[in-house]
């Protein structure tokens, strides 16, 4: 069992706009963030992704970024060959099923994977070096992610 973490003595769990929000970060906000895109599972595909996808880009536009969205599907049977060829790599013998993978992924029997990658640049002038943060927005079928990965997402929003 985890200890609690300590809030604020005057924070009060309310919701928050990106107008309301204080100046840097804003646990408010970000709670409000959380609750967004955390408040239903959004594994693969999902009429939850959706939601969560539409809210993040949202955000984004709100923001003043203007995100590029690239959608593309991953068939089973390579998503079967890249985690067998990964068990491969770290000396596992066991393989994974296509059976398995539909059922942990969530997708019945669609064909593919539909995947779809939001990213955002932003400018740093005087230089011509990059970083890359990311973060991955889909849930297990088994919950809503608020720890895997959309608290890593909403921490980026505010970077």
């Amino acid at each position: 069992i985890k200890p609690q973490v300590a809030l604020p003595k005057d924070f009060k769990e309310t919701g928050k706009t990106l107008e309301q929000a204080d100046e840097g970060p804003d646990l408010d906000l970000m709670l409000s963030h959380l609750k967004a895109m955390a408040s239903q599972v959004h594994s693969v595909d999902s009429e939850g992704i959706h939601i969560t996808h539409a809210y993040l880009l949202d955000q984004l536009e709100q923001l003043g970024h203007t995100p590029v969205v690239e959608e593309y599907a991953l068939p089973v049977a390579d998503v079967q060959a890249l985690v067998n060829e990964l068990a491969v790599y770290h000396g596992q013998t066991w393989r994974i099923d296509e059976a398995s993978i539909r059922e942990y992924a969530g997708i019945g029997d669609k064909p593919a994977m539909n995947l779809k990658n939001i990213h955002v640049t932003l400018d740093a002038p005087g230089t011509d070096e990059a970083i890359l943060f990311m973060a991955h927005t889909d849930s297990v079928t088994m919950g809503p992610g608020a720890f895997d990965d959309t608290v890593s997402v909403l921490s980026l929003i505010h970077i």
